[in-house]
């Protein structure tokens, strides 16, 4: 990947490009939960969920950039509620013609880098698919461990597919 990449916490004037790298993941992805159908937000409500993210102190959007396209979106979504709020799920989509070249491994180090920096996480959780070896090699490099197995936790294509929950303290 060549110096065009940017990538940055997301912000409102983002929300068109976010939707369209969603849009296209959902569509060209078999890990992700929701499909192309499901997938409907205005400009506005995009831009409401940036809002939020930018509001919480435990959360944040970010996105990758090439030639000023959106081509990856990560979301650290942090807890509300007091007794959890030290945690955050966290979720990376890339756009397909930007997988295995190190995009993910930037927007992983640039997340982890946000939230150690951040007094108010201590620990990201996500979830992956066990069929999506790529993502799973990903988080594990950066530390990030198994702590549960959901078997059978999607259906898709007349098939099920197994969840793998991991975790990093930050």
């Amino acid at each position: 990947m060549d110096a065009k990449l940017n990538i940055r916490h997301a912000n409102i004037y983002d929300a068109e490009g976010i939707n369209n790298c969603t849009l296209r993941n959902l569509a060209e992805s078999d890990y992700l939960l929701t499909s192309p159908s499901e997938f409907h937000p205005s400009v506005s409500d995009t831009e409401n969920w940036i809002q939020f993210h930018i509001d919480k102190p435990n959360s944040s959007i970010m996105i990758a950039s090439h030639d000023n396209q959106v081509i990856a979106v990560q979301n650290i979504t942090g807890k509300q509620t007091k007794k959890v709020n030290h945690t955050a799920d966290f979720g990376l989509a890339i756009l397909p013609e930007y997988r295995g070249q190190g995009v993910g491994k930037k927007m992983v180090e640039f997340a982890i880098s946000w939230a150690k920096e951040n007094n108010n996480l201590k620990m990201l959780t996500l979830e992956v698919f066990s069929a999506n070896k790529p993502a799973f090699h990903l988080y594990k490099s950066f530390g990030f461990e198994q702590y549960g197995f959901l078997p059978k936790a999607f259906f898709q294509d007349g098939k099920y597919l197994d969840n793998v929950l991991m975790k990093l303290e930050v």
